[in-house]
């Protein structure tokens, strides 16, 4: 993308696919502009839709790939990114993410604006499930617990503020159900299980959806029972925004409307596992109502 940009009269006949265009635009904005390791009090995205150039067997010029589109990109972001209510001094440009929509006429652009803002609040350690609170004496903490921290936290992500003056209204709304993080596909394969574990089946990490059985490694003792805010609760918290992202990312453009995660012990004869009783995820067709006029416009 530089060495175009320099050079913009070289090779000035050059094609490149337009997936790899693509890739190519985004790989180099996130690279260049964006600070995904950074720690957030709070984010905002965006989404913006360009129309794609006209396009003869799948292919745009190099010339036109490094110089005019890209710079329209740019400007949509630059746009967003000043649109976004953070102090000027705290606000990051966190994730630019591009996808052709599903005409392939046109570029969605998601933009991800973060402020880094340090918020002063403990990170706690949280029991799994019951609402037991935190893993200090069963010190309860207004009625939380791991589960639903990790769905207050899947919430936030998601969360997009709707236009001033509307509010959002959802229909043709999917619920995504896990009742067994265990389930198999139909070559015996598990779905959640996490390809990253070091040592499987210890009750740490197994899957990318917690679960926990008495009768693994040490059973379900207090350090299975309590998931530590800096490990295990930060690896599920990701892991359960990758999955939502993934059912999101197959429903032909629907959004996140909810979740639902509620963690329990089950106890049957011969076996006793920790997982969840509920794990519902609300994904719809979003509309933006005005309060006001009662206008309805599709987001």
């Amino acid at each position: 993308m530089e060495y175009y940009k320099k050079h913009p009269g070289l090779k000035s006949s050059e094609k490149e696919q337009v997936d790899e265009t693509i890739l190519d635009w985004e790989s180099d904005i996130n690279l260049t502009y964006c600070y995904s390791y950074l720690d957030l009090s709070d984010a905002v995205t965006y989404d913006t839709v360009l129309a794609l150039p006209p396009i003869v067997q799948d292919s745009i010029l190099m010339a036109d790939i490094s110089a005019k589109y890209y710079n329209d990109i740019l400007y949509a972001v630059q746009e967003k990114y000043f649109q976004a209510s953070f102090d000027d001094s705290l606000k990051k440009l966190m994730v630019v993410d591009l996808e052709k929509t599903l005409g392939g006429d046109s570029l969605q652009i998601k933009t991800l604006i973060g402020n880094t803002q340090q918020l002063l609040l403990p990170a706690y350690d949280w029991y799994w499930g019951g609402k037991q609170g935190v893993c200090i004496s069963h010190q309860w903490q207004t009625d939380y617990d791991a589960a639903i921290k990790i769905a207050e936290h899947t919430r936030f992500h998601f969360y997009e503020a709707p236009p001033q003056g509307q509010h959002w209204s959802f229909v043709n709304i999917e619920d995504h159900i896990v009742m067994n993080p265990r389930q198999q596909d139909n070559n015996g394969n598990y779905i959640y299980l996490n390809p990253d574990d070091d040592i499987p089946n210890d009750n740490y990490e197994d899957y990318t959806i917690f679960y926990a059985n008495e009768n693994i490694a040490d059973g379900l003792t207090e350090d299975v029972r309590c998931l530590e805010h800096y490990d295990e609760l930060a690896f599920y918290k990701q892991s359960y925004i990758n999955i939502t992202q993934n059912w999101i990312d197959n429903t032909n453009g629907k959004k996140f409307q909810d979740c639902e995660y509620d963690g329990i012990e089950v106890a049957i004869p011969g076996d006793r596992y920790i997982k969840h009783r509920l794990l519902n995820t609300y994904i719809g067709t979003r509309f933006s109502t005005s309060l006001v006029t009662g206008n309805i416009a599709i987001y």
